[in-house]
Parts: C-alpha cells; structure tokens; sequence
C-alpha cells in the first residue's frame, strides 16, 4: 500500500538522468519493481509502506530492486491533474441534451421531418440525426437555438461538439 492519496514511483536512468537531464523510465521497470524500489528506500522519499499487499511480494522481487537502484533512481511521479469543473462540464452537456432530447430536440426533428415527407426510417439514422442536431445547434438563430432559449435547456445554445460526440451520445439512447 503507498502512503498518501496517488503517489506513484517510477525507476528512471541515473545516467540519461545526470547527462541530459531527460527522465527516462528505466528498461527493467514495471509496477511491482518500483513498488518494491519504492519500498527499498522506505520514508527516505516518503515512499511505500511495508503493508497490505506489498508484504506479499517475494525476496527474489525484492533483490532485484535493490539492484535496479545501484543504476536507477526513483523519480515521484505527479498525478495528472484533471480538472473537476472540465469534467463536470461535459458530464452536465450530456445530461442536459440527454434530458432535452425527448422534450425539445426530438419534437423539432419530427416536425421538421414530417414537413419535409421524409419517412421514419431514413429519419431514425443516427448520422441524419447527429447531423441536424450538431447544425441547429451550433447556429445561431436556428429553430433549434430559439426553442432551447426559451426551454430550461439554454445552456445548450451554441453548444461546439464534435459530429462523432453527438453520434455516440444518439448510439447511447433511445430517446427519439
């Protein structure tokens, strides 16, 4: 078990280190082995605790580290950051067009194909429906773009997706 919330180690050439200052991952380098270098060093860098599963691994795993160390050093890695308002952005869109299909988006695309006589099952392809959704939407002025101004969806307004994001999001419901 690693002490502390996400601290990963990784075993990096102590050479490529020193002469370019490039962190290279070492060859000999897996989870485990940095697990174990990690334990070798112990609180030296506030490394891992000899707990959990990490008792477990086997002398043999342990040798090794030690030896991977003469030539290696461990490096702390940083967690990638993600962005709690990024997510939570996208996963709002989605619920929000997810909830807008059925009550304002799937009526406009049935009267507007209705008045064009095109039938049902040209009308149910995913790629003629991604295709209007993804134009009304990201026009301003549209039929689509007034209807969801005037409806509790107008943080869909200008909505900018991509053609394959509205494609999946429609391969992912049923909701015309």
């Amino acid at each position: 078990m690693m002490s502390g919330p996400k601290r990963k180690f990784r075993l990096v050439s102590k050479e490529r280190l020193l002469k370019s200052g490039v962190l290279r991952t070492s060859s000999s380098s897996d989870g485990v082995v940095d697990v174990v270098a990690g334990l070798e060093l112990g609180d030296a860098l506030g490394g891992v605790l000899d707990t959990g599963l990490v008792a477990l691994l086997p002398k043999r795993t342990r040798q090794q580290a030690h030896r991977l160390l003469e030539h290696n050093t461990l490096w702390l890695l940083k967690p990638k950051e993600k962005t709690l308002a990024g997510l939570h952005q996208k996963a709002t869109a989605r619920d929000l067009v997810l909830r807008a299909l059925p009550k304002v988006i799937g009526p406009l695309y049935w009267e507007e194909k209705q008045k064009k006589g095109i039938g049902l099952v040209q009308a149910m392809d995913r790629r003629r429906v991604a295709d209007w959704i993804k134009a009304g939407i990201e026009t301003p002025g549209s039929e689509l773009n007034q209807a969801l101004q005037d409806s509790p969806f107008n943080d869909l307004c200008e909505l900018n997706r991509g053609w394959d994001w509205w494609y999946r999001l429609l391969g992912n419901t049923q909701k015309l």
